[in-house]
């Protein structure tokens, strides 16, 4: 198999991501029950694998270590959106999500190299379950019990009940405080060592630039702004 093509898979991986995050209110309003489950944890299990396939395959590019969060983000707001109208405390971890997003946008264009951390993942993990058991109880709290049965396993304890989606998000909450507070303070500490913004390189050259996998060794210790900023 070619780089290129190993390269279009990792990529396709992610930006799968940022595409179902966009149909999931459709499939809300519908409450296709089996379908949205699938998708949400293939949609999860993506985050995994398109990391994982870009370092054992060595195409790894800093645009795609670019869209990879982007991704996890957009995935998760769009959830928590959809959950928000049946469950509200699901507003606290879009707030949570929010305060990150921004916080992470202001210290990329400031010249500070954000990068997706042990901490970060093991948030987007808690998450995702949160938002996974969250989907499960709205649409069928007996899905476990429906899967159980096909294999002739009768039961009717294993329910998806509100308690276990409370605890989830209590959770999931935890991981979004502690992930916010380290950020913060990551920027409060560094923030005398911010740049002003500057001109970027034209739109062709940015792409090249993020998506060659051959720099990537190069930029990816580099902060963003010093790569995609015109050169003095």
């Amino acid at each position: 198999m070619s780089k290129r093509v190993k390269k279009t898979i990792v990529n396709g991986l992610t930006l799968s991501r940022i595409v179902g995050a966009l149909t999931i209110p459709f499939i809300f309003s519908t409450a296709n029950t089996t379908f949205l489950i699938v998708l949400l944890a293939l949609l999860f299990i993506t985050d995994f694998l398109d990391g994982k396939l870009s370092r054992a395959w060595g195409v790894s590019t800093v645009g795609g270590a670019l869209l990879d969060p982007l991704g996890d983000k957009l995935l998760a707001i769009v959830c928590i959106l959809s959950l928000i109208g049946t469950h509200i405390d699901y507003l606290i971890l879009l707030l949570f999500e929010l305060a990150i997003s921004l916080l992470n946008i202001y210290r990329t264009l400031h010249g500070e190299n954000v990068k997706s951390t042990m901490k970060g993942k093991i948030k987007t993990w808690f998450l995702s379950i949160s938002i996974l058991l969250g989907a499960i109880r709205l649409f069928n709290p007996n899905v476990i019990n429906d899967l159980l049965h096909v294999v002739d396993v009768v039961t009717d304890r294993c329910t998806i009940t509100e308690n276990i989606v409370l605890t989830s998000l209590i959770l999931a909450g935890i991981f979004e405080v502690f992930t916010l507070l380290s950020y913060l303070g990551e920027t409060i500490a560094k923030k005398d060592t911010y740049k002003e913004k500057v001109a970027l390189k034209p739109y062709r050259e940015l792409l090249t630039r993020l998506f060659d996998e051959t720099r990537y060794k190069e930029d990816k210790n580099k902060p963003l702004l010093d790569i995609i900023r015109v050169e003095e």
